[in-house]
């Protein structure tokens, strides 16, 4: 899980609203033999570290959407082999039902969507308004890089 990742994450949170973690699982590819708990494991392991890696806050931000374990919203996919395919689409649509059913059936709002980019919207036209040529720039720079999933706005 490195920077590419961490952007990715950033911008589907900054765009989609923090709405659309209560249906976002993380998956876990080219995992060979490994299972989620191998990844469980892996995962409590490393964020003893200081400091913890990027993924730990990820995992962390999963877990307080609905108040239980990020962990419980990962899926390892492995080898090709059909018992491991079988096996790896089976936790993925059981997952995907789990989602379902702590949403109450409902999907995501769309109106998050909208209510998100009018909210970056606002602050790209705040941020032109200001007088000073060298605090916008500063400014801009900062919202290019949340644009860009390399800093977040939340």
């Amino acid at each position: 899980f490195g920077d590419a990742h961490l952007r990715g994450w950033r911008l589907l949170r900054g765009a989609f609203g923090a709405a659309a973690l209560q249906h976002t699982a993380v998956i876990f590819t080219s995992c060979g033999e490994r299972t989620e708990e191998d990844v469980k494991s892996e995962v409590a392991r490393l964020c003893t570290k200081t400091p913890p890696p990027m993924l730990c806050g990820v995992i962390d931000e999963l877990g307080a959407v609905h108040g239980g374990a990020g962990m419980d919203r990962v899926v390892t996919f492995g080898t090709l082999e059909p018992s491991r395919r079988f096996r790896d689409r089976t936790k993925l649509f059981e997952l995907a039902v789990q989602l379902e059913s702590r949403s109450g059936g409902r999907g995501y709002d769309h109106g998050e969507f909208v209510r998100a980019q009018s909210r970056r919207k606002l602050m790209a036209q705040r941020i032109a308004a200001i007088g000073s040529e060298e605090d916008r720039r500063v400014l801009e720079l900062l919202y290019a890089n949340v644009e860009a999933g390399a800093a977040c706005d939340a």
